[in-house]
């Protein structure tokens, strides 16, 4: 449902973001539209479940700049970012997990997808003007791991007009 909403209202100019690599595998499905999209974390692939893609990123010191700076170019060029899946505001970066695996955790992925989150939140927040919650109709049941949210971003913030990272956001939606 989702990919049909972007389909019909993203143009060429606009960047779907995709949440989770994994959710990727359903938007690669079903979107035939004109903007380019990206992972959470980006992966090459997205025509089957690819770990072996993830654990690459995870030893990726900087695995999120394809995604953050393709928000930086759209929001600068006009166009709009669309966020497919939950997005935890953050008002400010903590710092990255140390390099895999992780003292407490191993290899689970959650530090880092959380970090990688983290990453597109405080980026969206300093570079976008505007936010706006998507209203997704839902006409059938939906598995609940598939019915995500669905955000776009708009407007592109001067650096000189960005918010202090340590002070909360104001004016984004949650």
């Amino acid at each position: 449902m989702i990919a049909a909403v972007i389909e019909n209202q993203a143009v060429a100019g606009d960047l779907v973001i995709v949440q989770s690599a994994w959710e990727g595998v359903t938007f690669d499905r079903y979107y035939h539209g004109q903007a380019r999209w990206m992972t959470v974390p980006p992966l090459e692939s997205h025509k089957v479940h690819r770990t072996d893609l993830m654990w690459a990123e995870l030893n990726q010191q900087d695995a999120m700049v394809p995604v953050l700076s393709g928000i930086s170019d759209t929001l600068r060029n006009g166009g709009r970012v669309w966020v497919a899946g939950a997005m935890q505001v953050v008002a400010q970066l903590p710092p990255a997990p140390p390099p895999p695996p992780h003292p407490q955790t191993k290899w689970y992925l959650g530090p880092y997808y959380r970090y990688w989150a983290e990453q597109l939140s405080t980026h969206l927040i300093a570079n976008a003007t505007q936010t706006r919650i998507m209203k997704v109709t839902l006409p059938v049941p939906v598995n609940a791991r598939e019915n995500l949210p669905l955000l776009q971003f708009s407007g592109y913030r001067a650096t000189a007009d960005r918010p202090n990272p340590q002070q909360p956001a104001s004016g984004v939606a949650q």
